[in-house]
């Protein structure tokens, strides 16, 4: 039984490896990757129509009470399914997606952002 294996070992060890030396060595990313979900919350108009729209229910828009009406974002990138449902509908342009698709956290804190307009 041993005997049969030695012949793939010994091929094996001169092929090239199947797989990719990730994280050191990582793929290009396409250009419309749609990726981390941020926002430029100074032109938030405060519609919600980004967390009406969210199938993950991953964005929370906060109406402060101030007399100057202001918002505060948040999003839950543990939630977000990078669907860019968001980014399409809001009116102003608030929010984009980067290419940025690696995120992962050891807390879930360390996941949630919030913008402060």
């Amino acid at each position: 039984m041993l005997g049969s294996l030695v012949p793939e070992v010994l091929r094996q060890l001169f092929n090239k490896p199947a797989t990719n030396l990730y994280p050191a060595e990582k793929f290009p990313v396409p250009d419309d990757f749609r990726g981390k979900l941020v926002a430029d919350i100074q032109k938030c108009i405060g519609c919600k129509m980004c967390s009406r729209d969210c199938p993950a229910e991953a964005i929370k828009v906060i109406k402060q009470d101030t007399p100057e009406k202001k918002f505060t974002l948040h999003i839950y990138l543990d939630r977000c399914i990078c669907c860019g449902q968001c980014v399409d509908v809001c009116p102003t342009k608030t929010l984009s997606m980067l290419k940025d698709h690696e995120y992962a956290a050891y807390s879930r804190k360390d996941i949630f952002t919030e913008w402060k307009q």
